[in-house]
Parts: C-alpha cells; structure tokens; sequence
C-alpha cells in the first residue's frame, strides 16, 4: 500500500523521501522520516540531509525489523506488516525508533508471512508488546 500523495517520490529511502515540492515549481525537497522535517534547500536534497536531525542519512545506519500485527485497529479486517527500524547516527545521543506508517496487508497470516525476507531472523514478541503485535523478525 502506498502513501496517499499524488506526488509520485523521486526516491525513497528507509529514513527519507526526496519528491518534487507541491508548490508547482520545479524544486525538489527531501522529507526525513525521523523528524517529519522537510527541506526545499538544494544542497540537503543533493546530500541527503537533515538540518534538524544534523545528519546525513547516508550515514546512518540501521537495525531493521518485521512486525506482523493481527488485525491492528488500522486494519481491522486484515493481517499487517510494518517495517520497524532503530537508526543510529554519531550526532544522535540515543537509537531513533522509526515506524512506516504504511505496511502491507493481507486477508492472512500466511500471505503476510510471505514478505519476510528469507535472511531475516525470528525474534518473536516481547514481554509487553502491543497485543497486536503476533510476531517480529529482524534483518
């Protein structure tokens, strides 16, 4: 499932999306997923930049996890998979957590299941996880 925005993105990376401004110009802008910032300044498009987190997003680098929620309130009717990620970076003074708002979802466990990569590994629930947290993998 997609973001609702009909501004297709240029690229879009774990912690970033550069995309066209909706200002109908023809300027780029970043997006940081860690902030919700948004930059219009050509050189933190080109670098990939965030001035509010201070960092490069190329690098920063990542612990990457698969959760597998069972009928989330946002999907009551369906299976849903969101990718998780601890994001660190030497400017942060701790791991950011990052959610995607936007997973994938399945009528399923089994069809959600499917989207794990095959060099992930189970980690499972953690004591007080969402209870509609079913399962978690790492990458």
């Amino acid at each position: 499932m997609a973001p609702p925005d009909e501004f297709e993105p240029y690229e879009h990376g774990l912690t970033y999306t550069i995309r066209l401004a909706t200002d109908g110009s023809d300027r780029e802008c970043i997006t940081c997923h860690l902030c919700d910032a948004t930059s219009f300044n050509a050189n933190d498009v080109r670098n990939r930049y965030c001035g509010r987190c201070h960092a490069a997003h190329h690098d920063m680098s990542h612990i990457l996890y698969y959760v597998i929620y069972d009928h989330p309130t946002d999907f009551p009717d369906k299976w849903v998979i969101r990718r998780h990620a601890h994001v660190f970076h030497p400017s942060f003074d701790q791991p950011r957590m990052m959610v995607e708002a936007f997973g994938f979802s399945a009528d399923t466990r089994e069809a959600i299941e499917q989207m794990i990569p095959a060099h992930a590994t189970h980690i499972g629930r953690m004591p007080g996880d969402d209870p509609k947290i079913a399962d978690v993998w790492i990458v």
